[in-house]
This record gives structure tokens, C-alpha cells and sequence, in this order.
């Protein structure tokens, strides 16, 4: 599966810090990472996510369970796992049914698969160790080049900027290798003793909640909400909230360094995830400014919801605005319009009051162009 057009490229490779350094007062994280609530049976998933590690594919478990582990939801229902394709990997070429025939039953470590249905690069599994019997859904993704669990991060972060829509699903679950083993980790000498489990979230994810689809899609949007009700306290269609999984609260100091600190601006995109403050930073950053212009320039046109021309909204930001409005403006030079996109005083007409993100981009939903 391509997503949006795109391979996944492995070209970062990570290791866990020596403890001792992550001790240390301003030791900065790579990544930002949630603390896993109590769960009975999380030691059968992490061995299940240690022997894909150990045979070197690279792949991170996510979906409702791993938001349920981050206390965003009250129960789960399945598990998803992305899981880079290799043509030329036995367990890949088991799990994700390339052979022939279909493979009904089949056993991987100590557990037992039980195929259940094929949608083009996603097989859905129901899997079973002892009394541990759940359902998963494997999503194959393509790739420019082999990669192993080095690239398990950057794996993370592509899903992330390129295929999961709504901040309230960006929990991930993922192994790492260790610095504090006296080797480097290979396939035959991987044990628990040389690997680390880290568990992600988008630094956004709590502040997001389940209000925003970076595509613009109120239909979408709607949808998913009500695709989440029996998996959350929550009713309300707009405004605040109380609910764990929904909440608007800003994100914390420490998530938004880590999220600069992973960032390399000589890869930056201009999409619809990027806030005022990210685009300031690449104009800062000496980022090209072919790569900052908005889409439709020389134009921008900009379609928001108000209640004061003082703040717009995009509309499916949460809140109730009485009007729709639509504004249009021309430069004679890029420069022009990326300074005007960078200045602080006119962040109220280009910019989200709610969420921070273009009110420039258009509708790019391809389940509902119109």
C-alpha cells in the first residue's frame, strides 16, 4: 500500500539512550512518550511485538487498544499493526497472505493465526496464545528500500504525517534497540535484555482530541465521532468536554520541544498539520521558499466560520459560529505572501483560532471530493 502516493523511506536510524543519560536534568527525548496504564495481558502483546522484532521487520502496534493503554479510551475492540511490506520476508509474506493460496491457520513463535479476511494490504487475524485471544489488523505499507526495526520511529512519525488523520488515533506502541547492552542487537542475539518498548503519542494528540481531521472533512469528521461513542463518555458534537479521549487542552512544554527536537526542517512539508508556529519556524529555518509558498498562489483563498471577523475557524474545529465567509487575496510576489503568512498581526485571517493550522487548504478528502 502507498500511502498518499508515497514509500516509506528508512533513512533514520534509532537506539534508546543509556539510562543513566536519561536521568540526567535537560537530557532532551527524541520522541514523546505517554506511561502505559495497568493492562493483564500486556505482556503477551509485547511478546508478540519482540519476535517481529526478532526477526528483523519493522512495524508498531496501534488502534484502540494502544489509545486504551494510554487512558484515552475505556475498552478496545481490536489491534491494529503497520508492518513494512518485504516481498522477499517469510513471516511479511505469511502474514499478509502473498502465497498462492490462503493460509487458514498458521502458527508464528507460540501463537496461533486464524485468518478471517483480505483487503488488499490489510489481512485481519484473529490471534490466539493460551487464553489471550484478540482480534488484529496487519496493514502492510510499502517501501523505497529494505529496512528493519532501526527505522521503527520513522516509521511511526510517516503513519502519522501521511496516513492517520485524526490526532486522537496517534498512540503507538514500538521496540527499540538499547544502547545499554554491552553489543549492538542482531536477529540471533535479540532478548528483552538489549531492547526497549516505547510507547508514542503525537505531541498534539491530547489537545486535538477527536475535533480535527487534517483534511478538512466535516463528513469525515462526524463519522468518526460517532465511530468512537460507544468507546468513549462522551456525547457532546461540539464544545468542551471533559472526556479523556476528546478534551482541548495545550500541549505540554516538554511535547512540544521533543516534537522540534524530532523534526528536520531540510524534510519539511507544507500540509494542512502545519501550525502558525511550525511555518514561522521554517521561514526561520532558511527552509526554501518554494516549499512555504500556499497552495494556489498567487491567490490564497481562504473559507472559514466566524462569529467575530477577529477569528475564524475552520469548520470542523469544535464550537458553534453563526457564519460562513470566504476571502481572496493576490501577491506579486512569494515573498510577499510567505512574509504575510509569517507575520504575527495577520495570524487572525490566514490562520485557525482554534487548532493554529491554514485556513488555505482546500478540500482533499478522497472519500468525499465534493
Amino acid at each position: 500500500m502507498l500511502v498518499d502516493g508515497k514509500q516509506f523511506s528508512g533513512s533514520t536510524f534509532y537506539v534508546d539512550t543509556y539510562n543513566t543519560l536519561r536521568s540526567i536534568a535537560g537530557n532532551a527525548s527524541r520522541f514523546t512518550e505517554f506511561k502505559p496504564v495497568f493492562f493483564p495481558n500486556i505482556r503477551t502483546f509485547h511478546k508478540l511485538l519482540f519476535l517481529f522484532y526478532r526477526h528483523g521487520l519493522c512495524c508498531f502496534m496501534t488502534g484502540s487498544f494502544v489509545s486504551y493503554i494510554a487512558g484515552c479510551l475505556t475498552f478496545f475492540r481490536a489491534i491494529s499493526i503497520y508492518m513494512v511490506l518485504d516481498d522477499y520476508h517469510p513471516i511479511v509474506r505469511l502474514l499478509f497472505q502473498m502465497g498462492p493460496n490462503v493460509i487458514q491457520h498458521f502458527i508464528i513463535g507460540h501463537f496461533h493465526f486464524e485468518h478471517l479476511q483480505t483487503l488488499r494490504d490489510t489481512c485481519i487475524y484473529r490471534v490466539r496464545l493460551g487464553p489471550f485471544n484478540t482480534i488484529f489488523c496487519f496493514i502492510g505499507i510499502d517501501a523505497a528500500s529494505r529496512c528493519d526495526y532501526r527505522s521503527n520511529v520513522d516509521f511511526v512519525h510517516f503513519i502519522w504525517d501521511n496516513f492517520e488523520r485524526f490526532s486522537a488515533r496517534k498512540f503507538a506502541v514500538t521496540i527499540l534497540p538499547s544502547d545499554n547492552a554491552t553489543a549492538p542487537p542482531n536477529l540471533s542475539s535479540a532478548s528483552p535484555a538489549n531492547t526497549k518498548f516505547v510507547y508514542l503519542k503525537y505531541y498534539r494528540a491530547l489537545s486535538d482530541g477527536l475535533c480535527l481531521d487534517k483534511r478538512n472533512c466535516n463528513r469525515c469528521m462526524v463519522k468518526h465521532r460517532l465511530s468512537l461513542q460507544m468507546l468513549c463518555c462522551c456525547r457532546q458534537a461540539e464544545g468542551d468536554c471533559s472526556c479523556i479521549a476528546c478534551k482541548r487542552q495545550p500541549p505540554s512544554l516538554r511535547d512540544i520541544c521533543a516534537d522540534k527536537y524530532f523534526r528536520d526542517m531540510r524534510q519539511f512539508l507544507f500540509t494542512t498539520s502545519t501550525t502558525f508556529n511550525q511555518y514561522v519556524d521554517a521561514v526561520v529555518s532558511g527552509v526554501s521558499w518554494q516549499r512555504l509558498l500556499p497552495p494556489g498562489f498567487p491567490s490564497i483563498h481562504i473559507s472559514f466560520t466566524y462569529n467575530s471577523f477577529n477569528a475564524k475557524f475552520h469548520p470542523t474545529c469544535p464550537g458553534i459560529r453563526l457564519w460562513h465567509g470566504q476571502i481572496s487575496r493576490t501577491f506579486d510576489l512569494d515573498s510577499d505572501a510567505i512574509l504575510a503568512l509569517a507575520d504575527e498581526s495577520q495570524k487572525n485571517t490566514f490562520w485557525c483560532s482554534a487548532c493554529n493550522r491554514g485556513l488555505f487548504f482546500p478540500n482533499t478528502c478522497p472519500f468525499h471530493p465534493q
